[in-house]
């Protein structure tokens, strides 16, 4: 309308020069009604243009399939070793302690404690520092048989592999002004890539991607060298069987990885220590952007006890909601990290996350807010049960509600879970209009964030959200009835999420029966809650995950095969 300002694209205002033949794009997509179909359509559009498949990370990084254990800004051993031993006794007493207990780490992820740094606290040579790891990381990675996640920043003015320095490598050099460096050389990014492998590297992660950015004038002054050396890196991940993980990125960073196949997964959220109240809010949002762009969205690590004494924040340093920690992060679809002291892991609120051998249960994609959240954080929605005038709903602590949704197929059957917290007056969430599923669909779930039993079964389409917090959020499972009347809610008694394809392999019905086939690891108990044909009953059948790493499940016999 009149006065609006107008909207522009282009190159950097401070881009000195642009080469010939260099050429500008800008895509446009539109979507009515719904900003989660808006944003994955604008994905779309993105992803089919570079040929990249926004669900292909999730089958090319390790650390997307598997539990991890992490050490990053918020662990107990961020910068902080066992009392009087090095990084290395404590990286293998964890490893100890969880085949003690049972948690089925695969990979562990470590910071930025490990390698040497030169000039602004940058990244002079991405080796393990002999005080740090007198064997070397290879001799962690031969005795835990745990993969890497290996955390790294920006390069220093000084680093080892510069030609400047005495390297071997081209590098540009800012020694005078920021005192940062950039590899520009495949063969450097080639090198580190390829010799990392030998120490358990899985995934790469490039942290600080905006202090790089910002700070290192040539790439701020050219159109073309932020791509370079994006592509340089990606090329090298890509051609040693390498993910990549972006960390403190800028949009641009994240738009870019459409056509870097390597970049698997991105930070979604701030740093779990320094936010530890309210960190895993904003995954609801942040989480759509990334997923929208085949990119996993990563929350950062989570305590699963309260209370861990010993640690580098003081003893009055606590995790009030572990519950919801651990809810959030396997909804997030990303990287599932506990961080926990030797001795203080919560084994069974961990294991909700994930089967026996590790394999993680998640829904189909990322969870993300409701549409209509959307529209009353912007000031223009009714808000829950259709009432009232347009208003921004906050939640508990003057932080926006949060009802977060997502699904899963199998076959050519849908489920879904409901997360929600922080509601300040009840919502009425209806089944088709926000949820999606179709008219003719007669959808069950059960609420099951609870340590005792199932409860607040929904069989109908509007399902009533009363006002929350975050210690009492709710999690709600869906199925849709079967024409014989049985529904599969799934894993509810045990897990976060009752329905993921990791698990469940097959479904087949008929007349009367109900079989679901699932994958587990040999010797593992597993629970499937089944909604009966009438009535507001459930049923439970237990089977036990045969050596061919399947079970199956039939009701109404309750039977195992």
């Amino acid at each position: 309308g009149a006065g609006a300002a107008p909207l522009t694209y282009g190159v950097m205002g401070n881009v000195t020069a642009i080469p010939a033949g260099y050429a500008l794009s800008t895509i446009v997509s539109f979507s009515a009604g719904s900003v989660n179909a808006a944003l994955t359509r604008w994905g779309d559009v993105l992803l089919a243009e570079y040929g990249k498949s926004r669900d292909a990370a999730w089958q090319k990084d390790f650390a997307l399939q598997y539990l991890g254990y992490s050490t990053d800004n918020g662990a107990f051993y961020y910068y902080t070793t066992e009392q009087n031993k090095t990084y290395e006794q404590t990286m293998l007493d964890v490893h100890a302690y969880a085949r003690r207990e049972d948690i089925p780490y695969r990979y562990w992820l470590a910071d930025s404690w490990w390698y040497f740094k030169g000039l602004r606290n940058g990244v002079k040579n991405w080796t393990a520092m002999p005080s740090v790891f007198p064997h070397g990381l290879a001799y962690v990675y031969e005795q835990t048989g745990w993969l890497v996640q290996g955390h790294n920043r920006y390069w220093s003015a000084d680093t080892d592999y510069a030609a400047q320095n005495g390297g071997k490598w081209r590098f540009l050099v800012d020694a005078e002004g920021s005192q940062y460096a950039l590899p520009y050389d495949q063969g450097f990014w080639d090198y580190l890539m390829r010799t990392s492998r030998e120490w358990g590297l899985t995934t790469y992660e490039q942290d600080w991607l905006d202090d790089e950015f910002d700070n290192f004038p040539p790439l701020t002054n050219s159109a073309t060298l932020g791509r370079e050396w994006l592509m340089q890196m990606g090329t090298a991940a890509a051609d040693n069987g390498l993910a990549i993980q972006y960390c403190m990125s800028h949009c641009r960073h994240m738009l870019a990885s459409v056509e870097i196949p390597a970049v698997t997964q991105a930070r979604a959220s701030g740093d779990y220590q320094q936010s530890r109240s309210d960190q895993w809010s904003q995954l609801g949002t942040t989480a759509l952007f990334a997923y929208a762009l085949g990119v996993a969205p990563s929350k950062d690590n989570y305590w699963s006890t309260t209370t861990q004494p010993g640690n580098r924040w003081g003893d009055n340093s606590t995790e009030m909601h572990p519950r919801l920690q651990a809810a959030v992060l396997t909804l997030t679809k990303g990287p599932v990290c506990p961080s926990d002291k030797i001795g203080l892991s919560d084994r069974a609120l961990i294991m909700r996350s994930a089967m026996d051998d590790g394999t993680l249960l998640q829904p189909g994609r990322p969870a993300t807010q409701l549409d209509r959240m959307f529209v009353e954080a912007a000031g223009i929605g009714g808000g829950g049960g259709g009432g009232g005038g347009s208003r921004i709903r906050i939640g508990g602590g003057g932080k926006p509600e949060e009802i977060w949704f997502a699904d899963t197929h199998v076959q050519d059957r849908r489920f879904g879970v409901l997360f929600a917290a922080r509601l300040t007056a009840a919502h009425d969430v209806d089944a088709v209009a926000d949820l999606g599923f179709a008219a003719t669909d007669a959808v069950v779930a059960v609420e099951a964030n609870t340590t005792a039993a199932l409860s607040a079964q929904f069989d109908g389409k509007a399902l009533t959200l009363g006002p929350n917090g975050v210690y009492d959020f709710v999690l709600f499972n869906f199925g849709v009835r079967e024409a014989n009347g049985w529904a599969l809610i799934g894993e509810v008694r045990d897990k976060w999420v009752g329905v993921s394809n990791a698990r469940v392999q097959h479904i087949l019905s008929d007349a009367t029966t109900l079989d679901v086939v699932v994958r587990g690891a040999p010797g593992e108990l597993v629970t499937l809650t089944f909604a009966k044909p009438t009535g507001r009953g459930t049923v439970d059948v237990t089977c036990t995950v045969g050596q061919g790493s399947t079970a199956r499940f039939r009701v109404p016999e309750g039977g195992c095969d």
